[in-house]
């Protein structure tokens, strides 16, 4: 099967059915302040596993933003920890 077909099943299934599960899962077990970062943490994983899975090229730019993107959610669960 061409590799296409592998990431429309891939979609259908974990992407969509598997993730929307695991998603209210967590949102009734884990602080919903916390469980709003998912979609936040989300692209950061789709740019690692396209570049480490796909051979995607990342540039510059893109590890900067990444870098942020990484940094504001520290940041966020440092402060938050800093507090209790």
């Amino acid at each position: 099967m061409p590799r296409e077909v592998y990431a429309i099943l891939y979609a259908a299934s974990v992407g969509s059915v598997i993730g929307f599960l695991l998603y209210f899962y967590v949102l009734r077990n884990v602080d919903a302040m916390k469980v709003a970062l998912i979609p936040v943490i989300t692209p950061v994983f789709a740019l690692l596993f396209g570049y480490l899975l796909n051979n995607e090229s990342l540039t510059v730019t893109t590890w900067l933003g990444t870098s942020l993107v990484i940094t504001g959610l520290i940041l966020f669960e440092w402060r938050f920890r800093t507090k209790e």
